[in-house]
C-alpha cells in the first residue's frame, strides 16, 4: 500500500504540476497541486516514521484510537490518494478535452461613485459593530489581539471583503490600481492585520495578484495609444511577485505578532520565535490534513456519513443561534468536540467529500475536479470583467478550498461573489429605474394637461 501511495503521488504530481503551469489561475489545478504536496507527501512521512516535525501537530498529540497506536494508518493514507488521484484526473481531463481559446480583450466598465460609497458604508458599520461587541479600546481591536470573543461570521466577512470588491470595482473603471484603489488595498491590510488570521494576508494577495493578471487585457477607447501587452504583463509580474512576496513575509510577521500582544496583555514575556519557526509557520499548518482525515474516518465508522451535514449547516447559517439554538455546528467545531482536541482542527476538501459521502468521495471527487476546472478556466478565458473577477475570487479562495473544505469556501467565496455582483448591476439598476421615471408620461414633458 505504501508503495503504491508513494508512485501514485509522484505521478499525481507531475500531472498536477503540469496543470498549474498550463492554467495557473485555475483553482482545480492549485487545489491538486496542494494536495500533493501538503497533504500525500507528509501523509507518507508519517505513516513511514510517525512523527511529524510540526508545532500544529501537537493538537493530535493526545488523542486516541488510530492516530496513536498506528491502526489503520496505511489504509487512510491509500484512501486519501485514491480520493486525490480522482480529482487531479478529473481536472486533468478537463484541461485534455478544453479547446485553446485565447484570453479575449475587455473593455473598462463605467460604475457609478454611488457603489463605492454604499459598500463603504457598509464596510463602516461593520468596523463600528465588530468594535463595540469586542469591548476593547481602538488600539487593542486594531491590534492582532485574540481572546475569548466569538466575532460574527457575516461581519468578518463584511469586513475583509468589501474593500477587496471596493478594489475590483476600481480597476474595472480605470484598468489600473490607482491611488484610491491602493487606499483600500490598505484598509483590507489594516483588517486582516486586526484579525490576526494569516490566510487573510495570503488571500487578499492572491486576489490583487489575479486582478492585475486576469483583468490586464483591457483596451480602452479613451486611451490616446494601445499599450504593449508584453510589457504590462511583464511590469505586473514585477508587481504580482512582490504583492506575493509581502504576504509570505508578513504570515510569520503576524502570528509573532498576535503572540507577543497576547502574552504581554497577560503579563508575560515570551519569544515567539522559540515556540515556531518561520518555514513551520509557513507549512506546518497546511500539513495537518492527514491527522485531520485519520480523525474524519474513525468518525464515518462510528457514525456514518453525514450527507445532510454540508447542507443543513449552509442553510442555517444566516439565522442566528439565539433564534435557533439546535443550529448546526461546522465539520471543525464537530471534530473537536467528538475527540477533544486543543484546537478547532481544518476538515480540509478532501476530509469533508469523506465526511459527507464516504467512499462515494472517490468518484464525488472525480466529477468535482472535472466541473471546478472547466468553470474556471471558462471564467479566465471569458471577455467578460465580471466573469473573470470571479475567477479572481476562485484563485483568492483556493487556499481555503484547500485547507477549509467546501463549506467555509462557499460562505467567503459566496460573499465576495455578492459584494461584487453589487458593484457591478448596482449602475444598471439605478439607470434602469432613472430611464422609467423619465419616460413615465407624469413626468413627461409630452404630458397632456
Amino acid at each position: 500500500m505504501i508503495t503504491i501511495s508513494i508512485a501514485a503521488t509522484a505521478a499525481m504530481l507531475a500531472i498536477s504540476i503540469w496543470l498549474l503551469v498550463r492554467s495557473p489561475f485555475n483553482i482545480a489545478a492549485i487545489v491538486a497541486t496542494l494536495t500533493w504536496i501538503f497533504a500525500a507527501m507528509p501523509a507518507i512521512y508519517y505513516v513511514e516514521t510517525a512523527v511529524v516535525p510540526s508545532y500544529s501537530w501537537r493538537n493530535f498529540e493526545y488523542v486516541g484510537g488510530p492516530l496513536s497506536n498506528g491502526a489503520g494508518l496505511p489504509e487512510a493514507l491509500g484512501l486519501l490518494v485514491a480520493i486525490g488521484v480522482a480529482f487531479t484526473v478529473g481536472s486533468g481531463l478537463a484541461l485534455w478535452i478544453q479547446k485553446e481559446v485565447p484570453l479575449g480583450k475587455a473593455t473598462l466598465r463605467s460604475t457609478s461613485p454611488n457603489v463605492t460609497l454604499i459598500l463603504a458604508l457598509a464596510w463602516f458599520s461593520s468596523m463600528v459593530f465588530l468594535f463595540q461587541l469586542s469591548g476593547w479600546d481602538l488600539g487593542r481591536f486594531l491590534l492582532p489581539v485574540r481572546e475569548d470573543f466569538r466575532e460574527p461570521g457575516y461581519l468578518l466577512t463584511m469586513f475583509i471583503g468589501i474593500p477587496l470588491a471596493i478594489v475590483a470595482k476600481l480597476y474595472w473603471q480605470n484598468g489600473r490600481l490607482n491611488g484610491w484603489a491602493l487606499f483600500w488595498i490598505a484598509i483590507a491590510v489594516m483588517a486582516a492585520f486586526s484579525r490576526s488570521q494569516r490566510r487573510d494576508f495570503v488571500t487578499m494577495a492572491l486576489f490583487l495578484i489575479a486582478l492585475i493578471f486576469l483583468l490586464r487585457p483591457i483596451v480602452s477607447q479613451a486611451w490616446t495609444r494601445r499599450e504593449d501587452i508584453a510589457a504590462a504583463v511583464s511590469r505586473n509580474k514585477i508587481v504580482g511577485l512582490l504583492l506575493l512576496g509581502t504576504s509570505l513575509l508578513l504570515v510569520p510577521v503576524l502570528w509573532y505578532s498576535r503572540v507577543y500582544f497576547n502574552t504581554s496583555a497577560q503579563g508575560q514575556a515570551v519569544d515567539p520565535t522559540a515556540i515556531r519557526s518561520i518555514p513551520d509557520l509557513l507549512l506546518g499548518s497546511p500539513a495537518t490534513g492527514f491527522p485531520n482525515f485519520v480523525l474524519i474516518i474513525d468518525y464515518v465508522e462510528r457514525f456514518g456519513e453525514q450527507p445532510l451535514h454540508l447542507p443543513g449547516f449552509l442553510l442555517a447559517l444566516p439565522i442566528p443561534r439565539a433564534l435557533y439554538p439546535g443550529k448546526p455546528e461546522d465539520i471543525d467545531t464537530t471534530l473537536q468536540a467528538q475527540f477533544q482536541l486543543m484546537e478547532n482542527p481544518s476538515a480540509f476538501w478532501f476530509g469533508e467529500l469523506y465526511f459527507s459521502l464516504g467512499l462515494f468521495a472517490i468518484p464525488a471527487a472525480f466529477l468535482v475536479g472535472f466541473a471546478l476546472f472547466r468553470l474556471a478556466e471558462h471564467a479566465i478565458r471569458s471577455p467578460s470583467l465580471l466573469l473573470r473577477t470571479f475567477a479572481a475570487i476562485g484563485f483568492m479562495q483556493s487556499i481555503t478550498l484547500f485547507k477549509n473544505g467546501f463549506g467555509q469556501f462557499a460562505i467567503n467565496g459566496g460573499t465576495m461573489a455578492l459584494f461584487v455582483l453589487f458593484a457591478w448591476y448596482f449602475p444598471q439598476i439605478a439607470d434602469r429605474r432613472a430611464d422609467n421615471f423619465r419616460r413615465s408620461p407624469r413626468h413627461s414633458p409630452f404630458r397632456p394637461t
